[in-house]
C-alpha cells in the first residue's frame, strides 16, 4: 500500500502508545481544531492499562491492544501491529510514547515516525523514555534538551531525523510572592501580579553575576543597521544591535505584528510587553546563533546579489530602459540586476470622475501602460539578457 495522494486533505494515521497518551491527546485536539490535517483511524496500545486509550475512546477512535508477551519475536509482533494498520488503510504510523521494539515491514518503510523527548543521539536508546530521559538530562547537567521526530527503522531511536526542536533546561518555582526561572546560565525573578519595573523584574547572569533590571539603559551596544540610506551623506545614526560590551541586549518586540494561526499577520491587541533578553556576555557567536533559532537562519546570498545593480528614481519608459540596458551591454558594463523604479505603476489617481492629482506615488499595483505597454514582454526580455529584476514599491501610504 502506498500513501494517499497529496490531494487528500487529511493524512490517515495510526497512533501507537504505551502510556498516558499526552501526545495522542494533542494530536486529537489539534486535528479537531483544524490545525493539523490528520484522520486518526486507529490507536494501538501495548497494554490495556494505557491511559491514552481513554482519549481515543472519548474521540470515537477505534482501538486495539497488542501485548508484547503474546508474540515470539519482534518480527511477529510487528507483523500483527502493521496488519491492523493495513486494515485501517493508514498512510502513516506515529509512535507517540510506544515503548516496544517492532520490526517495520517493507511496505511501511519510510512511513513510521517516532517522537522522542531528547535531541538524538543524546539520551536515547533502549530504556530511555519519558521521565527517564528527563532525569538523565538533569543528572548530566545538560544546558539544552529538546524533542526529536525521526523515521523508525528496526533499532531504538536510530532512524533518519526529520525535525529537532531544542529547548533550554530550566527550573521554575514560586517563593514568597516571587516567580523564579533558573537555567544553567541565568536566574530570572519577578514579583507576581506587580507591574514591570526595575524592582519587580531582574535577570542575573550566573557566570558574571551581572544583573539586568527592567528598563536599564543599554550601554556599550555595538549597534546594528538603519532603516534607509535615503538622503544620507556621511554619517548616520544606527539602531540598537544584538551585540553589546555590557554582556546583554534586550530586543523590544512589543509593537510588531503577530502571526495568526492561519499564518497571516495582524496588529497586537492590548498593551502587553514582549521582550527578548540576550545575556551572552562576550560570546557573540552564540548570541547570533541563538537569534537565528528564533528569527530563522540567514540565507546564503546568491552570487548575482553581489554584482552590479542599476536603480534610478526616474520615470523611464519601457523603450528607454531597454535601450539603457543595451548601452551597458555595448560598453561591456556587467550588470546583474535592473530595478524598475516606482513610476512603473500609476501615480495619478482618479476618484469619482475627478483627478485627485499627483501624489508621491509610493503605493500602487497597476502598471502604467503609457510607460510600459508590454510589462510581461519587458520582464521576459530582461530575463533573456541574464538580468534579475524587481519592481520598486513603497506600500507605506
Amino acid at each position: 500500500m502506498s500513501p494517499s495522494s497529496t490531494s487528500q486533505v487529511r493524512l490517515r494515521v495510526a497512533v501507537l502508545i504505551s502510556g498516558s497518551g499526552r501526545t495522542l491527546k494533542n494530536l486529537i485536539d489539534l486535528s479537531a481544531a483544524e490545525k493539523l490535517p490528520l484522520d486518526i483511524r486507529l490507536v494501538i496500545s501495548s497494554t490495556a492499562r494505557a491511559g491514552g486509550l481513554t482519549h481515543a475512546h472519548d474521540a470515537g477512535i477505534a482501538t486495539q491492544v497488542f501485548p508484547r508477551g503474546k508474540f515470539a519475536s519482534s518480527a511477529d509482533y510487528g507483523e500483527a501491529l502493521f496488519a491492523a494498520c493495513r486494515a485501517a488503510e493508514v498512510d502513516y504510523v506515529v509512535m507517540a510514547g510506544f515503548l516496544k521494539l517492532v520490526t517495520v515491514p517493507e511496505d511501511f518503510a519510510g512511513r513510521v515516525l517516532n517522537i522522542h523527548p531528547s535531541l538524538i543521539p543524546a539520551f536515547c536508546g533502549h530504556g530511555m523514555y519519558g521521565g527517564h530521559v528527563h532525569q538523565a538530562v538533569l543528572d548530566y547537567g545538560a544546558k539544552v534538551t529538546g524533542c526529536s521526530i525521526h523515521f523508525v527503522d528496526n533499532e531504538y531511536d536510530a532512524g533518519p531525523l526529520i525535525w529537532q526542536q531544542p529547548v533550554p533546561v530550566f527550573d521554575v518555582s514560586q517563593e514568597n510572592g516571587h516567580f523564579h526561572l533558573r537555567t544553567a546560565d541565568l536566574h530570572l525573578s519577578t514579583i507576581i501580579g506587580q507591574p514591570l519595573s526595575p524592582e519587580t523584574l531582574t535577570i542575573t547572569l550566573n557566570e558574571s553575576a551581572l544583573t539586568w533590571r527592567f528598563g536599564d539603559e543599554a550601554m556599550g551596544n555595538l549597534l546594528g543597521t538603519t532603516r534607509t540610506l535615503d538622503m544620507v551623506s556621511g554619517e548616520t545614526e544606527l539602531e540598537q544591535g544584538l551585540l553589546s560590551r555590557a554582556g546583554w541586549t534586550v530586543v523590544d518586540d512589543s509593537h510588531t505584528l503577530l502571526f495568526t494561526d492561519e499564518g497571516w499577520l495582524e496588529p497586537r491587541e492590548g498593551t502587553g510587553v514582549d521582550l527578548y533578553f540576550f545575556g551572552y556576555g562576550h560570546d557573540y557567536t552564540a548570541c547570533l546563533a541563538d537569534y537565528g533559532r528564533i528569527a530563522g537562519p540567514v540565507p546564503l546570498l546568491p552570487r548575482w546579489v553581489l554584482g552590479n545593480w542599476w536603480s534610478r528614481y526616474w520615470a523611464y519608459t519601457q523603450a528607454e530602459l531597454t535601450g539603457l540596458m543595451r548601452d551597458f551591454q555595448a560598453h561591456a558594463v556587467p550588470l546583474s540586476v535592473c530595478i524598475v523604479d516606482m513610476d512603473w505603476h500609476l501615480t495619478d489617481v482618479e476618484v469619482e470622475g475627478e483627478v485627485k492629482g499627483f501624489h508621491p506615488g509610493w503605493t500602487g499595483y497597476t502598471w502604467n501602460r503609457e510607460l510600459f505597454p508590454d510589462p510581461d514582454g519587458f520582464i521576459a526580455w530582461l530575463h533573456d539578457q541574464g538580468l534579475k529584476t524587481a519592481l520598486n514599491l513603497h506600500p507605506a501610504d
